[in-house]
């Protein structure tokens, strides 16, 4: 009977104490400012990373692509992204 008593009390104390945890995660990280060019990258190595495109553009879509290197269409195509979700 006491060791019934024992667990019972010991189960509610973790039960309780369970009910107190909260979550302690790291909040998202947010941006204020579009990224328009990179100065550096490197790998997990600390290797230099160079990137380069080696694809051509179709002639129909270099219009978009001259847009969306402005700061001001990339806000609004993300803000337009943003706002679907």
């Amino acid at each position: 009977m006491k060791s019934r008593i024992l667990k019972t009390v010991g189960l509610i104390a973790a039960m309780v104490s369970c009910i107190g945890m909260t979550a302690f995660a790291a909040p998202s990280p947010a941006a204020s400012t579009v990224v328009t060019a990179v100065s550096s990258a490197t790998d997990a190595d600390g290797n230099a990373v160079n990137v380069s495109i080696t694809s051509e553009i179709p002639a129909e879509y270099t219009q978009a692509v001259a847009d969306i290197k402005t700061e001001a269409k990339l806000k609004e195509v993300q803000e337009a992204i943003s706002m679907r979700t």
